[in-house]
């Protein structure tokens, strides 16, 4: 959102987006360059969407067909764009999600459904009872203090006060089983329902997964490399054959991260976790270029560092039409450079020979078509 924050933005601005930013407002784009944007947030949708400026004829079209707009909360992965806002606050999608939210009624179980009837069931046994007790004793000619207190105690005594007690220990009991059947269950009144389920239908796991990519293997002088670690963790090795490898000594494969980690926009954040008080790195950007990025680090090429070398002259940002992102980069020493990287077939129907030396072990590519 450029340097103004989002408390600041009204109806009718016009806002700047690029990689990296979070959208403070319902905005209707008006010019974009390869701009996607991550609308998990309010669609679920796990890939990010790419977006056009283009009018939609339709009418009432679902949020996820709005390929014009960018919605509050969501980020912006790749490419930039511009827009009027036209809608903030409450007035936005995220603002109707939030105030149905607010309007949501709590809905109980079927076993707390039976328990409220079976409680209603029991004090009105209970109330009869005590009457009838209380007009049995008054007939036969007892005190009315006495009778009164009687049918008190009878009614007191009628309620089962070891019913919740009862009713929590064996929801625990049901917990502890679906936990041996890899099951978690939030709340204990659940437990009944979901033990009623025979069939469980559920979406895609976009929903279940931190959204973190690695990079595993690397090709290089036609020869597999494999990195080790998991996440976004700077923990992880080299290996060739399970032997360690040294990328100081392998040009073609300090060139092959440091070129992917040139061509990407993402980057990570240093930041302290409140719990562990130790710095945790937080990605600004598509996990897909974060894994780039993440697996130059661990060779100990820092991405700042890089494009102090490299500066960055003209970006092709990725779309659906080219399939690959190309950029062009000046050394210091004034040579210019283009780095691309994309879908396989894209690439290498590109290429017209593959040089497998160790000091020049790169793609040549003929032409790059924007």
């Amino acid at each position: 959102m450029g340097a103004y924050p989002s408390s600041e933005v009204v109806p009718g601005d016009v806002v700047k987006m690029i990689a990296g930013d979070r959208v403070g407002a319902d905005i209707r784009l008006m010019s974009v360059s390869g701009l996607r944007i991550d609308e998990s947030s309010l669609t679920g949708e796990s890939v990010p969407v790419h977006k056009h400026e283009l009018a939609i004829e339709k009418h009432d079209v679902a949020l996820g067909d709005q390929e014009n707009m960018a919605f509050m909360g969501s980020m912006v992965t790749q490419g930039s764009g511009m827009g009027l806002v036209v809608g903030t606050g409450m007035k936005t999608e995220m603002g109707k999600i939030a105030h149905l939210l607010q309007e949501t009624e709590n809905l109980v179980t079927p076993l707390q459904r039976r328990l409220e009837q079976l409680g209603k069931t029991l004090i009105t046994v209970a109330l009869l009872l005590t009457a009838l007790v209380v007009v049995i004793g008054l007939l036969q000619g007892h005190d009315l203090r006495t009778m009164f207190i009687s049918g008190v105690s009878l009614a007191v005594a009628a309620i089962p006060e070891g019913l919740p007690a009862i009713v929590t220990v064996a929801l625990a009991l049901g917990v502890q089983r679906m936990i041996k059947r890899k099951g978690i269950v939030r709340k204990l009144p659940a437990v009944e329902t979901l033990g009623c389920a025979s069939v469980i239908c559920s979406d895609k796991t976009g929903t279940l997964t931190q959204n973190k990519m690695t990079v595993k293997q690397l090709w290089s002088g036609n020869e597999f490399i494999h990195v080790s670690g998991s996440g976004f963790d700077l923990a992880g090795d080299f290996t060739k054959e399970n032997m360690p490898l040294s990328v100081e000594s392998h040009p073609s494969i300090s060139r092959l991260l440091s070129y992917g980690a040139l061509c990407s926009n993402a980057s990570f954040i240093e930041k302290e976790t409140k719990k562990k008080k130790k710095q945790s790195l937080i990605l600004d950007g598509d996990p897909t270029e974060g894994a780039l990025v993440m697996a130059a680090m661990k060779a100990g090429f820092l991405k700042s560092s890089l494009e102090e070398n490299y500066r960055r002259i003209v970006e092709f940002p990725f779309d659906s039409t080219r399939k690959m992102m190309s950029i062009i980069v000046k050394d210091p020493q004034g040579r210019s450079y283009v780095i691309t990287k994309g879908a396989p077939d894209i690439v290498a129907a590109k290429c017209v020979r593959l040089s497998l030396t160790e000091e020049q072990n790169h793609f040549h590519l003929n032409g790059i078509k924007r």
